[in-house]
């Protein structure tokens, strides 16, 4: 029988759907539009679904948006796109809501994570666009994506600034104006999956995910259920810990995005010397380097190589590229440390220019 009934003025939720409207309230976006990504996994059907049921509660209007990965030289992987996206738009029909899809249909095929990414944020940020301009685009990133996320970055290097990975609510990255809410991030997988399976939903299952080649799946597939084996418990334990030490360390770290912001920004100096965000030497080393459109050549290479890594990365999540590791980081360091006239070269996905007096990064796709 459905749990969720209308009666007497009230909704008889599910445990799910309860934490997924306390999280909507407290974030302040009950009856806000939402566009939901839904790629027709479990994850997402589970996402859209408990929405859909809410609506009665939350007044949120929704649409569905589904991206399509466009052709690939693997026939079953072009396979299941094309079902996924006959079975997104279905459920879209079956829940009366807008239904929108946004196919890549370039020549070469999307490859890396990084390029699968980025299409999808223009993609979003399109559709966001063509149906409602104030509306937020909610995922289903979850607790198990987050820890995996934050493990990933550890492993490449990238410091407590990469590891802050995500949040409830955050800017897209290819349109800072436009809201992007993960509402599922204190639910687990294995909620989801027993929600999907007590409603009787239907979704299907990518075969992409059974190839543990890719460092996410390996994860995911192989070492957190070893982990979980070993030690029950302990991946919500590893979670806690470095949530902990994020939000020991999240003043700071929000002092430093401010000052990249102040910095790039078209203020006066005068504006500039009375910003609170320029206190400590830190700060002061930092600011003195970044000249906008990018970094000051001869400053940049006055610093120690831990300044000049710390600057970089500064640097590259300020333009909007959070995907680098501490290697790469130590290539770029690598390139720029001489006195060369004018060059440039491609490095964390970016090509880098080079003159006289300014360096200067912009995203390039491989």
């Amino acid at each position: 029988m459905d749990s969720f009934q209308l009666k007497k003025k009230s909704l008889r939720l599910t445990p799910l759907e309860h934490q997924l409207a306390r999280t909507l309230r407290q974030l302040d976006v009950a009856g806000q539009p939402l566009l939901v990504a839904v790629s027709g996994g479990v994850d997402s059907v589970a996402l859209l679904s408990a929405l859909a049921r809410l609506r009665p509660l939350l007044k949120n209007e929704i649409a569905v948006v589904h991206i399509h990965h466009g052709r690939t030289g693997n026939p079953s992987q072009s396979r299941f796109r094309d079902r996924a996206s006959r079975h997104v738009q279905k459920l879209a029909i079956k829940l009366g809501v807008p239904y929108f899809v946004e196919e890549y249909k370039g020549k070469a095929a999307l490859k890396s994570e990084a390029d699968l990414r980025t299409f999808r944020q223009k993609a979003l940020a399109q559709t966001q666009q063509t149906w409602h301009h104030g509306a937020l685009i909610v995922t289903a990133h979850h607790r198990d994506d987050l820890l995996e996320t934050h493990l990933l970055r550890l492993l490449r290097g990238t410091g407590i600034r990469g590891v802050s990975g995500m949040t409830p609510l955050s800017p897209l990255h290819a349109n800072k104006k436009i809201r992007l809410l993960k509402p599922l991030l204190e639910i687990g997988r294995a909620q989801l999956l027993h929600y999907a399976k007590a409603l009787k939903l239907k979704w299907v299952e990518d075969p992409s995910n059974e190839n543990i080649e890719p460092q996410r799946n390996w994860l995911r597939q192989v070492w957190l259920p070893m982990l979980a084996k070993k030690w029950p418990g302990a991946e919500g334990s590893l979670l806690r810990s470095l949530q902990l030490i994020i939000s020991e360390v999240r003043p700071t770290m929000k002092r430093r995005a401010q000052l990249v912001s102040h910095v790039f920004s078209d203020q006066t100096e005068t504006q500039s010397q009375q910003s609170p965000v320029r206190s400590g030497a830190r700060s002061a080393v930092h600011s003195a380097v970044y000249s906008s459109p990018g970094l000051s050549r001869q400053k940049f290479l006055a610093l120690s190589r831990d300044e000049k890594t710390s600057v970089l990365a500064e640097y590259l999540l300020h333009i909007g590229c959070d995907d680098f590791s501490r290697g790469q980081l130590t290539e770029i360091v690598r390139q720029l440390d001489n006195r060369r006239g004018e060059f440039t070269f491609v490095a964390a996905r970016n090509f880098w220019r080079v003159s006289k007096t300014l360096i200067t990064a912009s995203e390039r796709l491989s």
